[in-house]
């Protein structure tokens, strides 16, 4: 176990590297960027349904969101959450989606340290 507790505190020294990850707004369309490079575009109009839910960090919860979509006719999930630049913005941006659930912060955030899974958009 001792070998454990060495590698995790080698981990910790070193600090995380910088994620270049973010989430870029165009009008009608969320960017998912690394290096500066798209990785993927999703059109509103293609999101079928986004969860939100929380993962338990130990000492805080992650706000993260399911964007379900399609890409090339195959379903995909794309994972995003609080801690990515352009997050806030890309909450902001799905709000005007019809039938965008506007009280979802209150369902997901509550209980502290429990997933509460919550579908907040479905097409």
């Amino acid at each position: 176990m001792p070998g454990f507790w060495r590698s995790l505190l080698q981990r910790i020294q070193q600090g995380r590297r910088p994620d270049t990850t973010r989430i870029a707004i165009e009008e009608t369309a969320i960017l998912i960027v690394k290096d500066e490079q798209c990785l993927i575009r999703i059109a509103l109009d293609e999101i079928d349904r986004i969860e939100a839910y929380k993962i338990d960090e130990w000492t805080t919860d992650l706000i993260c969101f399911d964007v379900h979509t399609k890409q090339n006719g195959e379903p995909i999930v794309v994972f995003t959450h609080e801690e990515t630049a352009g997050f806030t913005e890309m909450t902001d941006l799905l709000r005007t989606l019809p039938g965008f659930d506007r009280d979802w912060q209150e369902k997901v955030v509550l209980p502290p340290f429990e997933e509460s899974r919550t579908v907040i958009f479905t097409r």
